[in-house]
């Protein structure tokens, strides 16, 4: 049995509601926290949820490092389990993807290949003031929102 991680009740309650009702990173990082106050072993914890030992202790030990000093505990959790989302940060916020997606409709022209579209949308979305992407980027981007592109059609 692993060293239980001690929740307030309010704590318990806010991490159950944010359990149930968010995306899945930010809801497994909850039960993750809850499954630890219940002194359940990480390794345990780690099988069930599909994830590394490392990983689970990793949130372990950030929530022991973290003071949650402001009066909207419930925000400073949030905050908390969002606030390490691997990888590099996005270039583009969901204005800018939308906008994207408008410029790739609006260029729609006969092309000779998905690069070629995707290096058309790129110069467009630069001469636009959007972030400076490859075609590939922009492939991704295009390909991500596939379905809301096809919905428009």
């Amino acid at each position: 049995m692993s060293r239980i991680l001690r929740l307030t009740e309010e704590e318990k309650d806010i991490l159950k509601k944010i359990a149930a009702s968010e995306e899945n990173p930010i809801a497994q990082r909850a039960i993750i926290i809850l499954k630890m106050s219940d002194g359940i072993a990480t390794t345990k914890i780690g099988e069930e949820m599909g994830i590394s030992a490392w990983g689970v202790g990793y949130w372990r030990k950030k929530w022991l490092e973290y003071r949650f000093a402001g009066t909207n505990l419930e925000l400073e959790i949030r905050k908390f389990l969002e606030s390490s989302k691997g990888g590099r940060p996005k270039k583009c916020k969901e204005p800018q993807i939308e906008k994207i997606i408008e410029i790739s409709e609006w260029s729609r022209e006969d092309s000779r290949s998905k690069h070629e579209h995707n290096s058309r949308v790129a110069q467009e979305a630069r001469m636009r003031g959007l972030p400076k992407l490859s075609p590939r980027s922009i492939g991704r981007i295009l390909e991500n929102h596939k379905e809301e592109l096809t919905s428009n059609i």
